[in-house]
């Protein structure tokens, strides 16, 4: 059929439907004797088929819908596992490094007074300090954070580390006081006095 016919059978079954009742009735089996099926008759199985298509389309789009929703909620959960564990490997590494720098603290600590301890008594021909006084017959007689104490063939002295060289630093684990404002070691200076 060509588009003119079915525009008028179409304006046909719409002008049926409004009149209604019998006449409406007549027309249209007056229209559909013409032909096998009306033209409204294939509008209307086209659009019922779209119709069912676009269903199908439309539940198939929701189901993809829901299983990217379902995939993003699991996906977020996962990461929410993962960071909580994250958090939990740090702290767990956090408690582990603070075990670590407390023990390596208490056997610098045992390690040096052990080092001391063994180091009364030894004897050198002369201990040179840093501003070149030289010490002969010395005879360790202590050792502290600060100072190496010994007896020397002209008497007793202390020395700090200060004025020792590196490897009498290294040998003692000597670890520097950590400096002081100026204000504070201008008072300590000046009370020395």
């Amino acid at each position: 059929m060509e588009f003119r016919e079915i525009f008028k059978t179409v304006l046909i079954v719409l002008v049926c439907l409004a009149v209604g009742g019998f006449g409406g009735s007549y027309l249209y089996k007056k229209t559909a004797e013409s032909a096998v099926e009306s033209p409204a008759e294939l509008a209307a199985a086209e659009l019922q088929q779209e119709k069912q298509q676009l269903s199908a389309q439309i539940k198939q789009l929701a189901q993809q819908v829901d299983q990217l929703k379902q995939s993003q909620g699991e996906k977020e959960r996962r990461i929410l596992e993962l960071q909580r564990q994250a958090d939990d490997s740090k702290g767990q590494f956090d408690r582990q490094s603070e075990l670590l720098k407390k023990a390596e603290a208490d056997y610098r600590q045992r390690y040096c007074a052990l080092v001391r301890k063994q180091a009364v008594g030894e004897k050198y021909e002369t201990l040179s300090t840093l501003d070149h006084l030289v010490y002969q017959d010395v005879v360790l007689t202590r050792v502290d954070d600060s100072f190496v104490y010994f007896t020397h063939g002209k008497g007793a002295a202390k020395v700090s580390f200060e004025q020792l060289s590196d490897e009498w630093k290294q040998r003692f684990d000597y670890q520097p006081a950590p400096a002081v404002s100026g204000t504070a070691s201008q008072a300590v200076a000046g009370h020395a006095d």
